[in-house]
């Protein structure tokens, strides 16, 4: 049986803007499953708002902007 030879990983791609990768697709599907329980619906107005924002803002707007008897964290 031939053994495996590791190698050192020498590239990292870092695909932010969903060039390579649809994570955009995922981002909604996640934040409707958290208004789903609430009633509410996850909007593109309110996506454009949030784009490139961080976790901690994104959960507050939301919170805020939903009325979701939320903290950040739990969010």
């Amino acid at each position: 049986m031939a053994q495996k030879v590791l190698r050192n990983v020498t590239h990292c791609i870092f695909d932010m803007d969903g060039l390579l990768l649809d994570t955009e697709t995922l981002y909604t599907k996640a934040a409707q499953l958290v208004l789903d329980p609430y009633g509410k619906t996850y909007t593109f107005d309110v996506k454009q708002q949030i784009m490139g924002l961080q976790t901690r803002p994104v959960a507050e707007f939301m919170i805020k902007c939903y009325d979701l008897p939320l903290t950040w964290e739990e969010h």
